[in-house]
C-alpha cells in the first residue's frame, strides 16, 4: 500500500473535490482542504478506536475484572 500512497491520496482528493461540488457547491466557506482535513481526522479517530478495541481488556466490566 506503502508504494501506491501517492496514487490513493490523489483518489481520495478527487473524492473530495467531488463531495465539495455535488454536496456543497453553495457553501462557499467549505474548502476542499477542510473535507480533507475532516476525513483524516475522522479516519484517524477511528484507527485509534480500533486498536483501543483490540488492546486486551477492552470491553471488560469492573466487577469482571475482579474475577
Amino acid at each position: 500500500m506503502e508504494d501506491h500512497e501517492e496514487e490513493i491520496r490523489g483518489k481520495q482528493v478527487q473524492w473530495h473535490k467531488e463531495v465539495k461540488e455535488q454536496v456543497f457547491a453553495d457553501e462557499e466557506h467549505i474548502l476542499v482542504k477542510r473535507i480533507t482535513e475532516k476525513m483524516d481526522t475522522m479516519r484517524k479517530a477511528w484507527k485509534d478506536a480500533k486498536a483501543m478495541q483490540e488492546r486486551p481488556g477492552s470491553g471488560v466490566k469492573p466487577e469482571e475484572n475482579e474475577e
